[in-house]
């Protein structure tokens, strides 16, 4: 036990050490989400101020999609994104809050990452409900794939959609700007960027 735990801390304290341009980490390397985590803050550090996120209103309903076959949680939101970065950001990290209103008391908190691109210089507005990422199928071949958490319990949409309805009228839903996420980053990393920045679900835009 206590040889597993020495060569634990060990690798952790290399990766720690590990310069933050290094690209390729081993999947069985401890401290992999660590590292990456790291180099989404440290761009962050530098440039979470010049992206801006206003989200005005909000919604969460059911409702079956063309070529689904059942009903699945959907995700209104009125709002822009805003980059003046100058880098293309793929990817906005949100804490989703529901609380009760009348005593001011957090209910559920989802972290949401909405897998959107936002050029430099470019404000874009949202126009449709956003969804879960799942599989998608074209020719045959998947081209998307379903994302799924490090959490031992992450938070989905349906969690929310029944907070919502137990608390009626007392609810009310608010949101934290956690991290917008590079292209760069995001492209070279996959899901495990998402993991290192414990995001419950990844959400994009419904097709029309």
């Amino acid at each position: 036990m206590k040889t597993h735990l020495c060569r634990f801390l060990f690798a952790s304290i290399v990766l720690w050490l590990l310069p933050l341009q290094v690209q390729a980490i081993p999947d069985w390397m401890p401290g992999k989400n660590l590292v990456i985590s790291r180099r989404i803050n440290s761009w962050n550090s530098d440039n979470k101020s010049k992206v801006t996120i206003d989200l005005q209103r909000s919604g969460i309903f059911k409702a079956k999609l063309a070529g689904e076959s059942e009903e699945s949680a959907l995700l209104a939101l009125t709002g822009k994104i805003t980059n003046h970065s100058d880098d293309t950001v793929s990817s906005i990290v949100v804490d989703y809050i529901v609380s009760n209103k009348k005593t001011n008391t957090e209910v559920v908190r989802l972290r949401l990452a909405l897998a959107v691109d936002v050029y430099k210089t470019a404000t874009i507005q949202f126009k449709n409900a956003f969804k879960t990422r799942s599989y998608a199928w074209e020719n045959g071949q998947v081209v998307g794939v379903p994302y799924t958490s490090n959490k031992d319990k992450a938070v989905v949409l349906e969690t929310v959609k029944a907070a919502v309805e137990q608390l009626g009228d007392d609810y009310q839903w608010s949101y934290e700007f956690v991290a917008a996420m590079p292209q760069a980053i995001v492209s070279a990393k996959g899901d495990d960027a998402y993991r290192a920045m414990n995001v419950d679900q990844v959400l994009v835009e419904v097709v029309p």
